[in-house]
């Protein structure tokens, strides 16, 4: 064929991404991850304004409105018809119970730690299990190998040793 062709540089191997691709799809994860920050850290706002109680109220209404978020979002991506059940996890409910749990006990540890103190021990909580699950291999999650595991229990240190400061400035 005598068409010109342009240079598109070396070809990128199969499953890689490029650079334009990988850059926007960081910027998409960044603004997201702000996104989940602002919502996320002012959910309990209304508990310290608002006596909740023992908190059974405050956790049922949790949960009602994660069941029907979780309700749309399932509609909304299911392939099929809307009658066909989505696929059963038995470990996510147990994650889901737990976390209802602690949503539970979210109003007393306010009501006694404060609205910071009380979402750092819940996050720093979260953070340690989630580094956990994916060091050890835990819950069934295939085990991360990182190239310098020092480094990566040095910041797990740190983020603990943050809320010790934390702790001791309120």
């Amino acid at each position: 064929s005598g068409k010109l062709r342009r240079d598109r540089g070396p070809p990128q191997p199969r499953g890689v991404a490029s650079l334009p691709a990988m850059t926007a799809d960081f910027l998409i994860g960044m603004g997201c991850c702000v996104l989940a920050g602002v919502f996320f850290g002012t959910n309990y706002l209304p508990l310290k304004q608002v006596d909740c109680g023992d908190g059974f109220f405050f956790a049922s209404s949790m949960s009602v409105g994660i069941l029907a978020v979780g309700a749309v979002v399932n509609f909304a991506l299911t392939s099929g018809p809307v009658t066909e059940p989505a696929e059963f996890y038995p470990l996510a409910m147990l994650g889901g119970m737990s976390w209802m749990l602690g949503n539970l006990m979210t109003p007393t540890i306010i009501a006694r730690l404060g609205l910071g103190l009380g979402l750092t021990v819940w996050d720093l909580s979260n953070m340690i299990l989630g580094w956990a699950t994916g060091s050890f291999g835990l819950f069934g999650v295939q085990k991360e190998l990182v190239s310098h595991p020092w480094w990566n229990r040095i910041g797990l240190a740190l983020c603990c040793l943050s809320l010790v400061f934390f702790a001791q400035a309120g």
